[in-house]
C-alpha cells in the first residue's frame, strides 16, 4: 500500500493559515518551506519531512485544521496520513545529516513555467503501539557547512554556521555539546528550542532561529551567516531557550587568520535539559557571568542582545554593599522620638514610609545606572538598560523576568527603573520586584528536580521547621509561639501535612546526613550570618544558629556533605537574618549548600530582616503556599500587599532563588 505525498498542497495553504501569531508566523513558514524543500530534494527524506511538518502544525490546531482540510479536499486519505505521521514519528530523524553542501536554507523557487514534480509515492508502514524513548545520548554539534574543521577561518569571510542535535559527534563540527534531554519529551513527540547566536568578535545574521527537536533521532538544522571580524580566538555564544526559559550555554572559540587553525575550544554550562520540559514561558531573560573584562550579559525573550557590562567585580561588590547598606538603614529607621519603626511593627507611618522610599530608590537606581549606564559602558550596554527600563515601567506590563548571574549576587527585587534624582517624583512601581516576578535560577551540572510541583500526597507532603526558641525572649515577643502554633494546627487538623520540629544543630545536622531524610519544605527561623572570602575564615565561618548554638558552613560540608543529595528535594525557606547576603566577589554560602544537597530552590533575605516582619511573612505565605499558590505570584502579591496595606516595602529584602512557578499539588485545603 502506498499514500500519496502532496508538498504543493501545503505551499499553497501556507499565506491563508489562520490562527499563529504574527510574531511567530515567519519563523514557521520559513521552516515549513526549508522541510519542503528537504523533502523534494532527496525522496529518502520525503516521508520524514512531511511528518515533521505535520508535527509543527500540531501547535496550532486552527492552522492545522486548515491543512487537513486542503489535503482532504486534494483526495489525500486522512486515515492513511495519521497512520503515516504516528508511525514517522517514531523513527529516527535523518533529515540534515547531509546538508553541509548547502549554502542556506531556504524554500526552493520553480523556474518560470515549470511544472510541480509528480507526487512521490511512499509505502504506509504499519501502525504500532506503544511510546517512543528518546535517546540515550545525543549531541548539540556546530559546524561550519562547506569547512573542513582543521582549516583555519579568513577574517571579513563570510561561512554559513549549522546548528542541530544529532545521535553522534560529527566528524564535521567545529564543536559539539552533550544535550541531556531525557525527560524533555515526557508529553511531546518534538520540542521546540530557539537557538540565539552572540558575539562580539563575528559578525552575525539572523540572531536567533528555530530548531525543531524530535524525540528520537537528528534534528534538522538551523543556520546562521557568520563573518569573523578580527584575527585571534574569537568567542561564539550559542543560547538554547524555551518559551523564554534558559536551557543551554554553548561558548565556543575558534581560531582565526592562523595558518591553521587551532583546536576549537568548546564549554557547555546551564542547568540539564530533563528540567525544560516542565518550564512555562518567561518574558524577559537575562544571564551575566563574569569575562576578562566586566561581565557579558546576554538578553533573550522579545529581544535578544549582547552586552558588555564593564564594571569590574570589586567595583559592583562595593556597589552591592552600598545597596544593602542603604536597606539597613531603613531597616534600623527611627523616627522623632527614636523609636526603631521597621523593627517593632509591621504598618509603618507616612513619613517613614517616605523616608524609606527615598532611601531606597536612589540606592536602586545606583544600582541599575552602575550594571548598565557605568561611565565606561558602550552603546551594547546602555541599548539593555533602555530595554529593561522600557518594558519594566509599561504601566500595562507585568513581565517574568529569569535572572541566571551565579557570580552576580544583586538584589534585583531593589533596582530602581525610574528617575531617582532630587526633584523627581517617586514611586514604589518602579522598583522591579514591586511590579514584576523575578526569578533567580542558580547553575548547576546536576539537577534532580523534573517538576514544579511539590507532591502532596505521596503519600503526604514533609515540612521540617528549624526554630532558635531564643528569639522569642531577645525580642519579648511570640515570633516562634505564634508559627509554631500555626504548623501544629496544620499538621492535626487531617490534613495530609506531616510536620518535623527541629531545635538543636545536632538535629539538623543529622537530617542533613541522611539521605533518605523525606522534607520537602525545610523552613528556618532563626538568626544566620554570611561570610565572605575575606573575612575571618571565609565562607565556612558562615553559620545558622538553633537554639542550641550556631553551626557554620564548613562544618556542614564535613557532617551533612553535599555528596549526600536529600530525597525530598526540598525547597529551602531561611527566614533569618542575612541569609542570602552573598558578595559578588564570592559566590558562596547557604544557597550553593544546600542547591548541592539537592534542594529545588532557595528563598533568603538580601540582609539583616526584622523579627517582626520575618514572622508576619511567614504567616501570610505559608497558608497561601500551601493552598496551591505559585510561589512567584506570591512573593509579588504579598510584596503589593504589604506596601499597600502597611506601608511596609521590606518584601523587596526576599530573594527567590528557583523556579518562579513552583507550588504544592494538590493544594492542602
Amino acid at each position: 500500500m502506498a499514500m500519496v505525498i502532496r508538498f504543493d498542497v501545503v505551499e499553497d495553504v501556507l499565506p491563508t493559515l489562520n490562527g499563529i501569531p504574527d510574531s511567530e508566523r515567519p519563523a514557521f513558514v520559513g521552516l515549513v518551506r526549508t522541510l519542503i524543500q528537504q523533502g523534494r530534494s532527496n525522496p529518502e527524506h520525503t516521508a520524514v519531512a512531511f511528518e515533521q511538518i505535520f508535527a509543527l502544525f500540531r501547535r496550532y490546531p486552527v492552522a492545522r485544521q486548515q491543512l487537513l482540510a486542503a489535503l482532504q479536499g486534494a483526495g489525500i486519505d486522512l486515515v492513511a496520513l495519521t497512520a503515516l505521521t504516528e508511525v514517522m514519528a517514531q523513527r529516527p530523524k535523518t533529515v540534515g545529516r547531509a546538508r553541509s553542501s548547502r549554502s542556506k536554507a531556504g524554500s526552493r523557487t520553480l523556474p518560470a513555467g515549470a511544472a510541480e514534480p509528480a507526487p512521490v509515492a511512499v509505502p504506509a508502514p504499519a501502525v504500532r503501539g506503544g511510546k517512543t524513548k528518546p535517546d540515550a545520548r545525543r549531541w548539540v554539534d556546530v559546524e561550519i557547512e562547506g569547512h573542513a574543521p582543521n582549516d583555519p577561518l579568513l577574517v571579513r569571510t563570510s561561512y554559513q554556521l549549522g546548528i542541530g542535535i544529532d545521535t553522534q559527534k560529527s566528524p564535521a563540527a567545529v564543536g559539539s555539546a552533550a544535550f541531556e534531554e531525557e525527560s524533555l519529551f515526557a508529553d511531546a513527540e518534538e520540542v521546540s528550542l530557539t537557538v540565539q547566536l552572540d558575539s562580539r568578535d563575528f559578525d552575525v545574521s539572523p540572531r536567533t532561529r528555530t530548531l525543531l527537536v524530535p524525540k528520537i533521532g537528528s534534528s534538522d538544522k538551523t543556520h546562521f551567516s557568520i563573518t569573523p571580524l578580527r584575527i585571534g580566538p574569537c568567542s561564539l555564544k550559542v543560547t538554547l531557550h524555551r518559551d523564554g526559559n534558559f536551557v543551554q550555554l554553548i561558548d565556543v572559540t575558534l581560531s582565526v587568520g592562523g595558518a591553521t587553525a587551532a583546536t576549537a575550544k568548546v564549554e557547555s554550562v546551564g542547568r540539564p535539559l530533563s528540567a525544560a520540559r516542565v518550564l512555562r514561558p518567561r518574558d524577559v531573560g537575562l544571564r551575566i557571568a563574569r569575562a576578562t573584562d566586566g561581565y557579558e550579559c546576554i538578553v533573550w525573550g522579545a529581544v535578544s542582545a549582547l552586552a558588555r557590562l564593564p564594571i569590574e567585580p570589586a567595583q559592583l561588590a562595593k556597589v552591592v554593599d552600598e545597596a544593602r547598606a542603604d536597606l539597613l538603614k531603613v531597616v534600623g529607621q527611627t523616627d522623632e522620638h527614636h523609636a526603631l519603626v521597621f523593627q517593632t511593627q509591621v504598618g509603618i507611618p507616612p513619613a517613614a514610609h517616605a523616608v524609606a522610599l527615598r532611601t531606597l530608590a536612589r540606592a536602586g537606581a545606583r544600582l541599575f545606572q552602575n550594571l548598565f549606564y557605568h561611565p565606561k559602558a558602550g552603546e551594547d550596554a546602555r541599548l539593555v538598560g533602555d530595554y529593561l527600563r522600557q518594558v519594566a515601567t509599561d504601566a500595562d506590563t507585568r513581565l517574568k523576568l529569569q535572572i541566571l548571574a551565579a557570580d552576580v549576587p544583586v538584589p534585583w527585587s531593589l533596582l530602581y527603573l525610574g528617575d531617582a534624582s532630587s526633584k523627581a517624583v517617586l514611586s514604589w512601581d518602579c522598583f522591579l520586584g514591586m511590579r514584576h516576578i523575578i526569578e533567580q535560577i542558580p547553575l548547576q551540572t546536576k539537577l534532580d528536580v523534573l517538576d514544579p510541583h511539590i507532591p502532596s500526597a505521596a503519600p503526604h507532603l514533609r515540612v521540617s521547621v528549624n526554630f532558635n526558641t531564643g528569639i522569642d525572649a531577645e525580642m519579648h515577643a511570640d515570633y516562634v509561639q505564634q508559627q509554631r502554633q500555626y504548623w501544629e494546627q496544620v499538621a492535626s487538623n487531617g490534613t495530609c501535612v506531616q510536620v518535623v520540629a527541629r531545635t538543636t544543630t545536632g538535629e539538623l545536622i543529622d537530617a542533613l546526613a541522611d539521605a533518605a531524610t523525606p522534607d520537602q519544605i525545610v523552613y528556618f527561623y532563626c538568626h544566620a550570618t554570611t561570610s565572605g572570602l575575606t573575612s575571618k575564615g571565609g565562607p565556612d565561618a558562615s553559620t545558622i544558629k538553633l537554639s542550641d548554638g550556631s553551626i557554620n558552613l564548613g562544618s556542614l560540608n564535613l557532617d551533612a556533605p553535599t555528596t549526600v543529595r536529600l530525597s525530598g528535594k526540598p525547597l529551602v525557606f531561611i527566614n533569618a537574618c542575612e541569609s542570602a547576603e552573598l558578595s559578588p566577589a564570592f559566590y558562596d554560602g547557604f544557597l550553593p549548600y544546600f542547591m548541592a544537597k539537592g534542594a529545588r530552590g532557595v528563598i533568603g533575605t538580601e540582609c539583616r530582616t526584622p523579627a517582626v516582619f520575618a514572622n508576619a511573612w511567614a504567616q501570610r505565605f505559608f497558608p497561601r503556599f500551601l493552598a496551591g499558590q505559585v510561589l512567584g505570584e506570591t512573593f509579588l502579591e504579598l510584596r503589593r500587599e504589604f506596601l499597600i496595606e502597611h506601608g511596609n516595602p521590606l518584601g523587596l529584602l526576599y530573594a527567590v532563588h528557583c523556579d518562579a512557578d513552583t507550588q504544592v499539588q494538590p493544594p492542602i485545603t
